[in-house]
């Protein structure tokens, strides 16, 4: 009988389909950046550290030098290593897949620092949106600011183009912004619109896909016109961040916790969500528990075997896309269903044992 109860037990676990790996920080602040190394991990900034997590989950943390640094949004650059923006310490980090870190302080006064990149000359870019301008770095600390046309600059991307495209948080129009490796600017003003441009990437269509602090999200081509789209059934706060998967989508974390600004509200907010959009606009809408909960500062990246990883308030979650659709994830990856299988076995032999003793 326990047997067959096990078995039964067996056969109704199945492979989660998001998994998450429990990131804890003593200050409790959230998970700011994500993106995969050059050496096959993920890479990822929380509190005043820089962490490294396996595939499979294995997590290595590296603490910054100085206390309070703050490390922000993070990118693998062109020489092997990660980068990252220190947003207290108002500082540019280098990170080697070993841990080996390397600062190089930003020679102006109060930067508002936000999104990095690595753009299409093989330099470091990052938005400033409190000195409205976009900056360059060469991989030996050599810094030159740009003039963003008095845009507060937020979202930074490489577009098809050869171009940096960004998006801006204040002023007025909202635009999407295009500047090429010289620093000629170009503004695109959206459609109106009361809040401001959160991340943004480039699509597998050759366009760059944006995030809106509104319930919305947009595309805008090379030439500059815009589409701008609703989050179907949506009344949350929108979304933040968006990265292309290796299945020809675009992959948006979408934010509910301004849903109920004064609280409570009547229905209760949608729950936070992972959102899989086509290149047409068409929107697929998957939940998440409240143990996935995002926060409005996750991030999203594209990682190895297919997979796409996000932060949350609580660590780094891990999917895969394909499994979305209904197919199993790839064999040797551990899955919540995998260690579910593996006590259940371990149960069955002691009760087994403890049968023969009896």
């Amino acid at each position: 009988m326990l047997a067959a109860a096990v078995g039964f037990a067996l056969a109704a676990i199945s492979s989660a389909q998001f998994v998450l790996f429990p990131v804890a920080d003593p200050t409790r602040q959230q998970l700011r950046g994500i993106c995969a190394g050059p050496d096959g991990n993920i890479w990822f900034t929380v509190g005043n550290r820089v962490g490294r997590m396996t595939p499979s989950g294995a997590l290595t943390e590296f603490e910054l030098p100085n206390t309070g640094s703050q490390p922000g949004d993070i990118v693998a650059g062109p020489d092997g290593n990660l980068w990252f923006l220190e947003e207290n310490a108002l500082a540019v980090g280098r990170i080697s897949p070993a841990g080996a870190i390397t600062e190089y302080p930003i020679p102006a006064a109060n930067p508002g620092l936000i999104t990095i990149a690595v753009g299409p000359d093989g330099a470091i870019w990052f938005s400033d949106f409190l000195r409205h301008s976009i900056w360059r770095m060469t991989l030996s600390g050599k810094f030159t600011e740009y003039p963003a046309s008095g845009a507060s600059t937020s979202g930074l991307s490489v577009g098809s183009d050869g171009n940096l495209w960004f998006t801006t948080i204040f002023g007025s129009p909202k635009s999407i912004g295009r500047m090429t490796s010289s620093g000629g600017i170009t503004l695109f003003p959206r459609p109106p619109s009361n809040s401001f441009g959160l991340g943004c990437a480039l699509g597998p269509d050759g366009n760059i896909w944006y995030g809106v602090g509104d319930r919305l999200f947009g595309r805008i081509t090379p030439s500059g016109a815009i589409t701008e789209f609703p989050l179907a059934g949506d009344r949350g706060h929108g979304v933040i961040a968006v990265a292309t998967g290796l299945d020809g989508n675009l992959w948006m974390p979408v934010d509910e916790s301004w849903a109920c600004i004064p609280s409570p509200c009547t229905p209760p907010p949608d729950r936070d969500a992972i959102l899989r959009v086509s290149v047409s606009g068409l929107q697929t809408r998957f939940e998440l528990g409240e143990e996935f909960r995002i926060g409005d500062a996750a991030k999203i990246t594209a990682g190895p075997a297919g997979s796409m990883w996000f932060t949350a308030l609580s660590g780094v979650v891990r999917f895969f896309p394909a499994q979305l659709a209904g197919a199993a994830p790839p064999s040797g990856i551990p899955t919540v269903g995998d260690v579910a299988r593996v006590v259940s076995v371990g149960l069955l032999a002691l009760a087994g044992f403890a049968l023969l003793r009896r």
